[in-house]
């Protein structure tokens, strides 16, 4: 998500170059669409997993 600016100059809405503009300006549209809503995983390491908020209590019978 965020801000997305698109400049768009005069001279690139002369009749010469019109359509070729609208249609750069109606892809980058769609992408930026697309990328805004497509699914990202979540990434995540083995560190945070092993963070735990007591020490490691070692279990077994204490007669040995």
């Amino acid at each position: 998500m965020g801000w997305h600016c698109i400049t768009i100059w005069e001279c690139q809405l002369k009749p010469k170059i019109r359509q070729q503009t609208l249609d750069a300006l109606e892809y980058m549209l769609c992408h930026i669409y697309l990328e805004d809503r497509r699914i990202k995983p979540y990434e995540t390491t083995e560190e945070e997993y092993s963070m735990v908020a007591e020490s490691a209590t070692e279990y077994g019978n204490k007669s040995e």
